[in-house]
């Protein structure tokens, strides 16, 4: 019985060890030397650790004033279909897509690469899940000299809401 549970034991040990090997990538920057001491080894982080010179990731919800990320814009393919507020989609007019700001809102963008900035007004929505805050009007993109990137990394300051008067 004490030779089962001993085997038992080892592989529940062997089991746990190789888990721990996954979890870590299986390198580990602390070494034992042959002399027995601890030393430090230095290990060259993987290009997705390497840390990136990028804006502040967009917060998940929208009540801050301030948001920063990705911006796109619309495909020219795009021009008079309807939006998500019901307007058709005029590449010539200052709008924008975000995933939840409430229709006509007013936002300042600025692109964090050259400071340039332009006012737009949301009518559209956009997928969160593209990584993107905002989704540009072609005349917007323009603005921020934004066409050529495609994809800028933008600050998106809330500055109010567009009324209409009945």
């Amino acid at each position: 019985m004490s030779s089962v549970y001993l085997r038992l034991t080892l592989f529940s040990l062997a089991l746990f060890l190789a888990g721990c090997a996954a979890q870590s990538g299986g390198v580990s920057p602390r070494e034992i030397d042959p002399a027995g001491s601890p030393s430090v080894q230095k290990v060259k982080p993987t290009r997705s650790e390497t840390p990136q010179k990028t804006a502040p990731p967009a917060p998940v919800d929208a009540r801050s004033d301030v948001l920063y990320g990705k911006a796109a814009y619309y495909s020219s393919g795009l021009k008079g279909k309807v939006t998500a507020s019901g307007e058709r989609y005029d590449p010539n007019e200052y709008t924008a897509a975000h995933p939840s700001l409430p229709f006509n809102t007013l936002c300042v963008v600025t692109n964090l690469l050259n400071g340039r900035t332009v006012q737009v007004r949301i009518n559209d929505r956009c997928s969160a899940s593209m990584g993107r805050v905002l989704d540009l009007s072609r005349a917007a993109a323009e603005e921020l000299d934004a066409i050529q990137a495609g994809i800028i990394e933008v600050k998106v300051e809330i500055t109010g809401r567009k009324s209409y008067a009945n």
